[in-house]
């Protein structure tokens, strides 16, 4: 007799080793899978039973030989009678087993071919019916005579054949099965493929009174069937308005679980729920469509619930994955600020569910905590280099790394525009001239209002007129002239390698840059000032420009080397 004290486990006789190897690594229960050729190995086996509770008989162990599969059965139950049996087999032998005085004996038969979710579907209330056999035994009562499955018919005739005990007759298992069962028998035929939507119901046995009556038996299938029936309906009515899975106590899903609770073998409910998945499965490519990911993540969560080993659920996260990939690429080129927030939102919602919107969702993570560093930096007016954390350099680096989406782009600089503006107007009040150069420079490189930057040029220019002017009337020595600055030469200038993306689009077009020549023949700060088409050759331009040697500019008479601009040079893309 099986130890109550420990989870039961399953003993798969069998000499199938796929079937086997599919029960025991899709094994999604709590309990431990044993194997054996062979009933009589199992029976050798004075440990094996002693903590089992279900059994699951191939009859392909006995190549269908009907005779030496009920005669195995019988001796199973003699044995230890508190045995779950389960029945596996193609289904002319399976229904030559399971004759009326065999058919008690047996709690389930599937016809092959049969899924592991089929059989661990009926585990939990096997090992419900194992344990209450349990404590009958420890209370000393038979339960090997005269079992009696759900429609009524009894096994006494196998027993006495096999000079079993023939007492008083016990009806086993708990009366939903009992009713479940004998609805089986009576509307199935005890038999179905386990291919169709409900697995095959064939034998059960039941309920803790000693003896029940044809007409308590019915009355509580007439229970069960009212109850179920009821969940059906408020469930078809949910499906019909679209309340698929929300809200989610009033939902079709809901229903159908509630029903497939009171009758885990309803076949409305099981139909219904496929319902439910095909709806869903209908609805997602709108969802995803809609940039809903969120709600079509939700809806592909309860399809693998629903239908874990269906291969369409990873196509289905595959798409999810990649459409967010490409929606998230066009929001940052070309979206509104409200569509970049909104798309921001749905994948914070999301997390890290999926591998594919990883990366997405970090890129605009990334851009919310850059948005965040520029605001800052301008709110506060540390607009421009060296200062650390300046507006201009986050700016710049955003560009060139195109990590921000041009609808949040485009406003901050503006801004840094317009603050670097007033900025170098009010630096070149001051009579701070250097500064003012330097911000003048700063504002050339952004490379929106060149006719206001012009105008502090020119006023800069007049400034430094005036100081020269004032310095030369009341100093006594006349300052040497300023060194005259030999300009820098380029010693090898590569020319920039085609865009393979554009190469194949057979795209042509230029680049106007703007960069300094360092002291040691480099070229430095390399921005863009303009191009056409956008973005398309810039990254081409620049790296072919870092590329280039130059003599660099130099003093003459000292020979020093100093820094030069290069104010403006195009680069042509053209297809020979």
């Amino acid at each position: 007799m099986t130890d109550s004290s420990l989870s039961p486990t399953v003993l798969l006789i069998s000499d199938d080793f796929k079937f086997i190897e599919q029960l025991t690594q899709s094994n999604t229960t709590e309990q431990e899978f044993h194997s054996r050729d062979s009933i009589q190995l199992a029976l050798e086996d004075g440990s094996l039973l002693q903590h089992n509770g279900i059994v699951i008989f191939d009859l392909a162990v006995n190549l269908n030989d009907v005779d030496a599969t009920i005669e195995q059965i019988i001796k199973l139950k003699k044995q230890d009678p508190t045995q779950i049996v389960i029945l596996v087999g193609d289904a002319e032998p399976l229904a030559a087993v399971l004759t009326d005085d065999v058919q008690p004996l047996v709690y389930r038969a599937f016809s092959k071919p049969v899924r592991a979710k089929q059989l661990f579907l009926a585990f939990k209330r096997a090992n419900r019916l194992h344990l209450n056999l349990l404590e009958r035994v420890a209370a000393g009562q038979d339960v090997t005579a005269n079992f009696v499955n759900d429609a009524g018919k009894r096994s006494g005739a196998v027993y006495k054949s096999s000079k079993a005990p023939n007492k008083s007759g016990l009806v086993y298992a708990s009366i939903t099965i009992a009713s479940i069962g004998l609805a089986a028998w009576l509307l199935l035929g005890g038999l179905e493929q386990s291919s169709n939507t409900t697995e095959s119901d064939v034998a059960v046995m039941d309920s803790a009174a000693a003896s029940r009556s044809e007409k308590q038996l019915s009355a509580d299938v007439s229970i069960i069937s009212s109850d179920t029936a009821a969940f059906n309906e408020l469930a078809a009515a949910a499906l019909a308005a679209g309340n698929l899975t929300t809200p989610q106590n009033a939902s079709a899903l809901h229903y159908y679980d509630q029903a497939l609770d009171l009758d885990p073998y309803d076949r409305v409910a099981y139909r219904g729920k496929k319902l439910v998945a095909e709806q869903l499965r209908s609805n997602f490519q709108q969802l995803i469509d809609d940039a809903r990911f969120d709600e079509a993540l939700a809806t592909l969560a309860v399809l693998e619930e629903l239908d874990p080993l269906n291969k369409k659920n990873d196509s289905l996260r595959s798409r999810l994955e990649r459409t967010i990939e490409k929606h998230v690429t066009a929001v940052r080129s070309d979206g509104t600020k409200e569509e970049v927030a909104k798309t921001t939102a749905v994948l914070n919602k999301m997390g890290d569910s999926l591998g594919g919107s990883n990366k997405a969702a970090k890129a605009l993570r990334r851009e919310q905590k850059l948005l965040r560093e520029i605001d800052t930096a301008l709110a506060a007016g540390n607009l421009a280099p060296p200062t650390k954390g300046n507006a201009y350099t986050l700016v710049s680096n955003a560009r060139k790394k195109n990590s921000i989406s041009q609808a949040n782009f485009q406003p901050r600089l503006q801004s840094l525009n317009t603050l670097l503006l007033a900025s170098a107007g009010n630096v070149l009040n001051s009579g701070d001239l250097d500064m003012a150069e330097h911000e003048i420079a700063l504002l050339r490189r952004l490379n929106l209002d060149l006719g206001a930057v012009a105008k502090l040029n020119a006023d800069l220019t007049a400034k430094r007129e005036a100081q020269i002017i004032a310095a030369t009337e009341t100093a006594e020595p006349v300052a040497p002239p300023p060194p005259t600055i030999i300009p820098a030469k380029a010693i090898s200038q590569s020319p920039p390698k085609y865009p393979r993306r554009a190469l194949q689009r057979e795209q042509e077009g230029w680049v106007e840059l703007a960069f300094t020549i360092s002291e040691q023949g480099t070229a430095e700060d390399v921005v863009v000032v303009s191009a056409q088409p956008g973005r398309v050759f810039d990254g081409a331009a620049i790296r072919a420009v870092k590329r280039w040697k130059f003599q660099p500019a130099y003093e003459q008479g000292s020979g020093r080397a100093v820094a030069s601009q290069i104010e403006s040079i195009k680069l042509q893309f053209k297809l020979d």
